[in-house]
């Protein structure tokens, strides 16, 4: 007679969807550490586990309640993931299946059973490692959660190097809280005004991401903005959020502008501005291949891009940081604020 005991495996499911700003990744058990195939009157059943080892034990319980173990008639194990369990006469119950994953019988073992990707099934190794920017909580044998402090990847905030242009004239203040966060806030002004915070570009080609934590303090100003940007020290190019009560109270419009000058210069627009593609804490991207400039942001897992033109078009950038704007034809009060969160400056 074949007698097949349960060990108790730990199976976890790691699931990766979008990696965004307060979003989380969530590893689970939702099995209680076992694949269960319920079964109705029936001499054999055919149960797909998809734990990829025939290093399984099988058990056998009734319907009853409290349920009671039977043993069947045989139990082969079909494939790796697939068990076939026959009884003599028709039964009606659950086949409990534990799986160790082909490291051996004996004790309990833990490890991430599947690993997806936007759905995706990825390969399974003995590490899964993070970046510095995740962090994890168990919840008691449950779940393990796991939140990335920024969207679209980043790093720490640069806690020296930034350099400042047009402050007074845009009546703005930068704060640099050490590796957390950089803000630029800026109080209502009657004319045009960008004030910028920048760091050195880190070569001819880059790749710049910042995720950005922004307040648009009073949504009646007339003209609010708040972005990221290349300079060169004078005219700037810039991906932006624009909040612009005379043509679209109280949404967020997405655009790439340039500039002559930060200080009530001429401004074109090269893209947007378009609703309803980011909220108030997006993820940017600025990307020069050294043939294209692309601007991106983050959206559903992966980084859309917004416009794209040749390397060195309207200027050659010495620095890229946060911008913030606040024209005030409507003299309301309010500081628009825009804060760095997560930021990566790297050179391929």
């Amino acid at each position: 007679m074949l007698y097949l005991k349960s060990v108790v495996v730990v199976m976890l499911v790691l699931v990766i969807g979008s990696v965004l700003a307060g979003s989380s990744i969530q590893v689970s058990n939702p099995q209680a550490s076992n694949f269960t195939c319920p079964f109705t009157s029936q001499t054999s059943v055919t149960c797909t586990h998809n734990l990829g080892t025939t290093a399984v034990l099988v058990d056998v319980y009734n319907a009853a309640s409290p349920p009671v173990e039977i043993f069947p008639t045989s139990v082969t194990l079909t494939s790796n993931n697939v068990v076939t369990v026959t009884f003599s006469s028709s039964q009606s119950g659950t086949v409990v299946i534990n799986g160790s994953n082909g490291s051996g019988g004996g004790g309990g073992s833990s490890f991430y059973q599947t690993i997806q990707v936007a759905g995706v099934n990825q390969p399974q190794e003995p590490a899964l490692n993070f970046a510095s920017n995740v962090t994890c909580t168990d919840t008691s044998g449950v779940s393990t959660n796991c939140t990335p402090s920024g969207g679209g990847g980043g790093g720490s905030v640069p806690t020296t190097g930034w350099t400042l242009l047009n402050m007074t004239n845009a009546n703005a203040t930068f704060s640099d809280f050490s590796s957390t966060i950089a803000s630029l806030g800026a109080e209502p002004v009657s004319a045009t005004d960008f004030a910028m915070a920048y760091q050195a570009i880190p070569g001819s080609t880059y790749t710049i991401t910042a995720t950005l934590q922004t307040f648009f303090a009073n949504r009646t100003e007339d003209t609010q903005s708040v972005g990221l940007a290349l300079t060169d020290g004078t005219k700037f190019e810039e991906i932006d959020m624009l909040m612009q009560n005379s043509v679209s109270p109280g949404q967020i419009q997405l655009r790439v502008i340039t500039g002559t000058s930060l200080h009530s210069g001429s401004f074109g627009v090269l893209a947007g501005p378009t609703t309803t593609l980011v909220n108030s804490n997006p993820t940017f991207r600025i990307k020069d291949t050294g043939t294209t400039r692309t601007w991106a942001y983050y959206s559903n897992g992966a980084f859309v891009t917004f416009y794209s033109e040749a390397s060195g078009t309207f200027l050659t950038p010495i620095g890229d940081g946060p911008t913030v704007e606040n024209s005030d034809t409507l003299n309301g009060p309010g500081v628009v604020t825009n804060a760095v969160i997560t930021w990566s400056a790297t050179t391929p």
